[in-house]
């Protein structure tokens, strides 16, 4: 039983996409390095959307091909995994407050890992959406 989800829209290659982000109980109170209180909690899992236009509904998505969709709280976007060294197709990045995160859609499983979005110079004008992800 999910508590709750936040969305997110994602524009890829033309399309719309929601991202329905799942949790699986109501968020602790944390304090960031800042001493604010934050609310954050385990991400359970993701669900995909795609607009299908000519019929205005939303059609699920279980795989993203070489895209790799980046989720922040002010800004989401689609990445080429194949154009840009240091991302996974078919993958959903995103942070809690400390840590980034990786959502396999082939196998619905999440790890942590060590990331920087500047591997490659082109991802530097997006190297903020590590804050972005903070609440």
């Amino acid at each position: 039983n999910y508590f709750y989800n936040k969305k997110h829209l994602v524009e890829s290659c033309g399309s719309l996409y929601v991202v329905d982000r799942y949790y699986g109980s109501e968020p602790p109170r944390r304090r960031n390095y800042l001493g604010r209180a934050d609310r954050e909690a385990a991400v359970e899992y993701f669900k995909v959307y795609k607009l299908d236009e000519e019929w205005g509904t939303w059609v699920d998505v279980k795989h993203l091909g070489d895209r790799a969709f980046v989720l922040g709280n002010c800004c989401s976007f689609s990445v080429s995994a194949k154009e840009l060294m240091g991302y996974q197709g078919n993958c959903i990045y995103f942070m809690d407050i400390f840590d980034v995160h990786v959502y396999n859609l082939d196998y619905c499983s999440i790890v942590s890992i060590d990331f920087d979005p500047c591997m490659d110079k082109s991802m530097c004008s997006h190297s903020s959406w590590l804050r972005i992800g903070q609440n």
